[in-house]
């Protein structure tokens, strides 16, 4: 073994996943533990540095590894609770942590992940505990008070914490450590108590480049911030997810009216769902490469002059600069007409009961995302019981085995239909296809959600968006959305689906008149306030 050549490799693989250079650093420790197969430092290292790419699972899997060498290590128990926590394991992780709790009993970092985890498992004052311990720990532990910040806003109906959110934000603030997430988070915040402007200057952080998720636009054109478009070209560039971008694009009506030539980029899944409802914008999908985690869009297939670019959540701010001004409209997209038929005709040959789409989860699942999720094996006896429906698989992503919890209903037929043939994932078309054509949507706040509220049918959305702007009930965005939430005081979440899927419309004005002011003011300029039959809309679309 040479002793030189393990320590030269170790050494640059630590100054290389400081530079978040986390291939390269992961080479170099692989090269290092040639020389010295059971160095409990580079088998912890390789561990870190998968769980800060995100490759929880292969972190669990060193950490195990650097366990049986060292099985009283506080150290590795605690990064090991945190690859946990990221992967969703969240039994585990507190397990976990409540092992080394006693040693670490005095490290506010502790109770920071701790309250984390307990925010994630939706035991919020719990969570509030353990975040105001670490803060009492260390008062300028920035982290912390960001996320107790989150906390007391999820918790803000309660006694006394109405009040709570914005001070320890702005004990945050104070503290600040250069971590553009502080005011993504403290967006989020914003936009739910309706706070508009705030959170939109809150939000633009999210393009900061040393936020992990922002995005490296490889273009020289100057940035479009208001200037009259007539006669211009706006190259509109992609940013988030399906679901937000879906969102966003619901402002392309209002961007056509500028006068600009609009070249608009977005997932390649969506290209030819925008292009047919939207045949006068050029639809291209993103050129996207990932270095280091971090994604680059490069724009080598231009081939015409841009005046400005502008990314897709700030076109869509600029055309809604106020909550007021929002449209209140069925759909702005509309799925293939013979798509559209050939699943009503699938769907009329299974039974004649009403056709609901049901989701329930993202196709990412963390432990941060967790929460918003409703679980198969909790839906699985309220599935069997609501059999005066017939369910339709819209889980995109690996599903088969949740699907195979289900047991049959008394009667011989399956809770959940699943059409084998149609790719949920990446076939958007004919995705669309179905989802116009069932009778009503249950689903998590994901793609499906957003598509099904895009296309005008009923959706019940469980525990609703961040872009809610200020509503609880209802959205502004998507105008056929009810958002239902597991709330203490409101009736159990399944009596709340069983009350919208019997009646959408009388629940959906129900809900706006009892809800708060702001979801009042848009039900009394909402088409639902004059009910329409389920039939006469179907075919109106």
């Amino acid at each position: 073994m040479s002793r030189t050549e393990f320590k030269k490799h170790f050494n640059r693989g630590r100054q290389l996943a400081s530079k978040r250079q986390f291939d390269a650093a992961i080479n170099e420790f692989e090269q290092a533990l040639r020389h010295k197969p059971t160095d409990l430092d580079t088998i912890f290292q390789l561990g870190n540095v998968s769980r800060k790419m995100g490759i929880n699972d292969l972190a669990v899997k060193w950490y195990d590894v650097a366990l049986q060498m060292s099985p009283g290590s506080v150290e590795i128990v605690f990064n090991r609770a945190l690859a946990l926590q990221n992967l969703g394991r969240n039994q585990a992780a507190l397990e976990a942590y409540e092992s080394v709790a006693k040693p670490l009993n005095k490290d506010p970092m502790f109770w920071n992940n701790l309250g984390v985890l307990r925010q994630q498992m939706s035991q919020t004052m719990l969570a509030i505990d353990a975040l105001e311990k670490a803060v009492s720990l260390k008062p300028s532990y920035f982290e912390a008070w960001n996320n107790l910040g989150l906390s007391y806003f999820v918790a803000r109906s309660g006694p006394n914490m109405a009040d709570k959110w914005q001070p320890a934000f702005a004990k945050a603030e104070s503290h600040y450590r250069r971590d553009p997430s502080f005011f993504v988070n403290r967006s989020t915040c914003h936009f739910g108590d309706g706070n508009y402007q705030e959170g939109w200057k809150d939000y633009a952080h999210r393009h900061d480049p040393k936020l992990p998720s922002s995005v490296i636009y490889h273009h020289d054109f100057p940035l479009w911030q208001g200037e009259d478009l007539r006669g211009k070209t706006l190259l509109i560039v992609e940013e988030q997810g399906i679901g937000d971008q879906i969102t966003f694009l619901s402002a392309l009506p209002e961007l056509l009216k500028t006068g600009a030539r609009l070249i608009i980029e977005v997932s390649h899944k969506l290209v030819d769902l925008i292009q047919r409802n939207f045949p006068s914008v050029r639809v291209v999908a993103a050129d996207r490469r990932t270095i280091d985690l971090k994604r680059h869009h490069h724009y080598d297939w231009l081939d015409e002059p841009v005046d400005y670019a502008v990314p897709l959540g700030d076109a869509f701010y600029a055309m809604r600069p106020s909550i007021e001004g929002f449209p209140v409209r069925r759909n702005f997209l509309k799925a293939d007409e013979g798509r559209y038929r050939k699943w009503v005709a699938r769907l009329n040959e299974l039974n004649s009961k009403p056709k609901i789409g049901i989701s329930w989860r993202s196709s990412k699942i963390t432990g941060a995302r967790q929460g918003a999720y409703m679980g198969i094996d909790e839906l699985a006896p309220w599935l069997a019981e609501a059999d005066r429906y017939q369910f339709v698989n819209l889980q995109y992503g690996e599903c088969e085995e949740e699907l195979a919890q289900l047991t049959d209903r008394p009667d011989g037929t399956r809770p959940i239909i699943n059409f084998e043939d149609l790719d949920l994932f990446d076939d958007i078309e004919d995705t669309c296809g179905l989802i116009a054509s069932l009778d009503g949507v249950l689903s998590v706040r994901n793609s499906q959600a957003c598509l099904a509220g895009a296309l005008g049918v009923n959706t019940i959305s469980f525990r609703g968006s961040h872009f809610l702007f200020g509503h609880d009930r209802l959205d502004p965005v998507y105008s056929t959305i009810l958002n239902v939430y597991p709330r203490p005081y409101d009736p159990p979440i399944n009596d709340q689906f069983n009350t919208a899927l019997n009646d959408f419309e009388s629940t959906y004005v129900r809900c706006g008149n009892l809800s708060n002011p702001t979801d009042s003011a848009l039900l009394a300029k909402h088409f639902f306030s004059e009910k329409t039959s389920l039939r006469k809309r179907k075919d109106s679309r």
